[in-house]
């Protein structure tokens, strides 16, 4: 929503991603954004950077209206979204993953403290993850922005979390091909991992040269090839399951 102003603009838009009023998620050198809605819930802090509207509410709602007016399937609910987008679908994952099937951030992750899932609904989401390897402005690696100010987790750390509440082989974690490797842009040298062994979904994290504003021409496709791997990857799993269960017992 946009209810940031200044004198000389007509306001900035965020996504609320539930960190109002925390103060461990900048340095000194931080100025906050008080937001008119953060204001008026008295929750404005050091750390202020986005809106305090109930953007987990305005989604919900969202999807009731598009659901009734609309033919849709419920299971193939997918959202995803770049940047303060790209963290609002990190915290979507703990606030209405009863509603969503798969997920895909790019160039986003969470503010430091803020690693929060909800396990029993994302046992079996889809998720995936784009990020630049020079992005400064969202650090993959974690820590502090480029301009001092911000702290978020590590994208290692955040899929870690992923894994082991998808009950993942933690150990699995590996490099993993994909149909866009080849890509010869200058957002290209795609390298994608995942634990490929014992999950329950399916988690994915990819990164590619470029920053934190050069999205690669492919992150839509290579994002839809990876949503549409669910029906290939289940098929999968139902086979090896009914191979287990015909394999006869032999006991000494």
């Amino acid at each position: 929503m946009s209810d940031y102003k200044k004198e000389k603009n007509s306001g900035w838009t965020s996504w609320n991603i539930g960190d109002s009023g925390v103060t461990t998620t900048c340095t000194k050198n931080t100025w906050s954004y008080c937001y008119k809605s953060c204001g008026r819930l008295n929750a404005c802090g050091r750390c202020n950077c986005f809106s305090c509207y109930d953007d987990v509410y305005f989604v919900r709602k969202l999807m009731n209206q598009v659901n009734s007016d609309y033919c849709i399937d419920k299971t193939q609910v997918r959202i995803s979204g770049n940047s303060n987008g790209g963290m609002f679908v990190y915290y979507l994952t703990s606030q209405i993953a009863d509603l969503v099937a798969s997920y895909a951030m790019v160039a986003g992750q969470p503010m430091v403290g803020q690693i929060k899932v909800d396990k029993e609904e994302i046992k079996d989401a889809y998720i995936i993850s784009l990020h630049g390897r020079t992005d400064t402005t969202l650090p993959p690696l974690g820590g502090i922005d480029g301009s001092g100010e911000w702290i978020y987790e590590s994208l290692k750390d955040t899929f870690m979390v992923f894994g082991l509440e998808q009950e993942c082989d933690m150990d699995s974690w590996e490099r993993v091909a994909t149909p866009y490797d080849n890509n010869t842009s200058k957002q290209g040298n795609l390298h994608c991992s995942e634990y490929t062994r014992g999950c329950q979904g399916r988690v994915m994290q990819c990164m590619h040269d470029g920053g934190h504003d050069t999205i690669p021409e492919y992150m839509a496709p290579l994002t839809w090839w990876f949503w549409n791997s669910k029906t290939e990857h289940e098929a999968a799993k139902t086979a090896a399951k009914a191979a287990l269960a015909s394999t006869p017992f032999m006991q000494n």
